[in-house]
């Protein structure tokens, strides 16, 4: 009789496991959410009294959506254009930068790089806007970043860089993001590492 109850124990044991794995199989082939609504999700995450931030949402998201249409079945882009869009939505900080310049390298047409490029420059410019635009003594260069940014000027924003990065009251979270930035966001500004070392909390 045990050695009964013992092997039904087991294959119902079995049975739930499979049906466990089951879920899992069909959650993970489940459609992923379609951009036109990522966008939104962006457009309701900048949405507010921050004029600034709501113009950088909108025109991050417009770039998105024509540079979307122009990639046409290219799905390897797609991706990283969506996972882009939802880091910048989610507000994942350095994520945000790291998805951003994926996308930017990503193998496209010219007039696609270009898209790329201006989603890039605006949704890196709408991160520190974001994560930026209330620290207080620094509102100035914080708006001379966002600007700098937004335009791609990578050597107009590195002396915006250095006087942010000198505030005291820069949060952990602030600091990672301020040296992702600077390595991760242009050339430019990577060769300047030299003189970034000297800000304080950079690499803490």
């Amino acid at each position: 009789m045990n050695a009964i109850r013992g092997t039904l124990f087991s294959l119902i044991l079995a049975a739930l496991c499979l049906a466990v794995s089951a879920e899992a199989i069909a959650a993970d082939s489940s459609p992923s959410k379609p951009l036109d609504q990522t966008v939104t999700d962006l457009k309701t995450a900048s949405a507010g009294s921050d004029a600034t931030l709501k113009s950088l949402g909108d025109e991050t998201a417009a770039k998105a959506a024509a540079l979307d249409k122009s990639l046409g079945t290219n799905s390897q882009a797609k991706a990283q254009l969506q996972q882009a869009l939802a880091s910048l939505a989610g507000n994942r900080g350095a994520a945000s930068l790291s998805s951003l310049q994926g996308l930017s390298k990503a193998k496209l047409t010219p007039e696609q790089g270009r898209l790329a490029k201006d989603i890039y420059h605006t949704g890196s410019a709408y991160v520190v806007q974001r994560n930026f635009s209330s620290l207080e003594g620094s509102q100035g260069e914080v708006s001379q970043l966002v600007s700098s940014l937004r335009k791609g000027g990578s050597a107009d924003a590195l002396p915006a860089l250095k006087k942010i990065g000198e505030n005291a009251k820069l949060t952990t979270d602030q600091k990672d993001l301020l040296s992702s930035l600077t390595d991760q966001y242009a050339p430019g500004l990577k060769k300047a590492g030299s003189a970034l070392k000297k800000i304080p909390g950079f690499g803490q």
